[in-house]
């Protein structure tokens, strides 16, 4: 049974890496026709490939709480490489987000980031080039109808618990007045792929997309107890931890 679950996860990976090329390849081939292509579209036809490879089964709540005419700073809680895939399926929005600088060198991976519209985030301590991301995030959202995805912990999930958040997130969301739209994976997305594993299990996974927070008249004095306020909503939908019980 193990050797069968390696088996087909590997298999998996395979299926995986020839969607992610296909994924990057097919917009740079029509771009050399069409420049201004837009991949969103696109993106969440791919998805649909992804979710169909990965074997998981996602039911998805509160779908009703998107307003399709706004965009948002969209939270979500970051397991593996998947998640940010999966969720052009689960919200069908117009999506980009923010992403390590230095993920940026990853081959292929750079690739579709690039494609994607991802903004790169610089190490700590480099505040100029965090201020241009911000200025850039703030573009694609008023410009382009973007929202933007954003993982508050920062990183993906290290030890079955839901991390500390970050400002970051909510620094943005207040900048740009934008409602943030939170969206709760629940603990079998930990049961499908843990960080750094190879093994994928295929599972059933809920995913509740939660009433979305307004920004409107806030300012940095609010930021502290906007993150407080949201992580609460986090822990009330999966606790702070996706191995108890």
């Amino acid at each position: 049974m193990i050797v069968f679950s390696y088996v087909r996860s590997l298999i998996q990976w395979c299926l995986f890496i020839v969607a992610l090329f296909v994924l990057v390849a097919l917009p740079m081939i029509i771009r050399i026709f069409y420049p201004r292509y837009s991949v969103h579209h696109y993106f969440i036809k791919m998805s649909k490939i992804f979710l169909l490879i990965s074997g998981v089964k996602f039911i998805i709540h509160g779908r009703e709480n998107i307003d399709y005419q706004k965009t948002y700073i969209v939270t979500f809680n970051h397991f593996n490489f998947f998640d940010h895939f999966f969720l052009y399926h689960v919200l069908k929005l117009k999506l980009t987000g923010l992403e390590k600088e230095q993920h940026m060198k990853i081959p292929l991976y750079a690739q579709f980031m690039k494609i994607a519209g991802i903004i790169p985030i610089p190490q700590r301590g480099n505040t100029e080039k965090a201020l241009k991301g911000l200025e850039t995030a703030k573009q694609r959202m008023k410009q382009e109808g973007y929202s933007i995805l954003i993982a508050p912990e920062g990183t993906r999930c290290r030890d079955g618990r839901l991390g500390s958040f970050k400002k970051g997130a909510f620094y943005m969301a207040v900048q740009t007045q934008s409602d943030i739209l939170p969206v709760v994976f629940d603990k079998n997305m930990y049961r499908f792929n843990k960080r750094g594993q190879f093994l994928l299990t295929p599972c059933e996974v809920h995913v509740s997309i939660l009433p979305s927070i307004s920004t409107q008249g806030m300012n940095e004095t609010h930021i502290s107890s906007l993150k407080d306020q949201v992580y609460t909503m986090y822990t009330d939908q999966v606790g702070e931890s996706y191995i108890s019980g």
